[in-house]
């Protein structure tokens, strides 16, 4: 089991504010983000699903996070975010 140190990248944090700006359910936004981190600390080489040269992606929640894990330096950044929007 690998450890990782999440970072948030500023256009990911752009992006998660941005969300969480334009709804009514702030407070599923700011769980999903904390599940993420949570989520992606371990072992998240495995996580997700690879799109192309090192960039993945994973939904957690409310959100669609694109990152890169670093391995060599247990190093996660997620890069930016899209919100799922889910019809009732």
């Amino acid at each position: 089991m690998k450890k990782y140190t999440v970072v948030w990248l500023e256009s990911a944090l752009d992006d998660l504010a941005r969300f969480w700006i334009k709804t009514v359910h702030r407070q599923a936004i700011t769980d999903s983000a904390d599940l993420a981190d949570d989520y992606l600390a371990t072992d998240a080489e495995t996580k997700g699903e690879s799109l192309s040269e090192g960039l993945r992606a994973v939904t957690v929640g409310l959100l669609r996070l694109y990152f890169v894990a670093r391995p060599e330096d247990r190093i996660l950044e997620i890069a930016y975010v899209k919100r799922i929007v889910r019809n009732p």
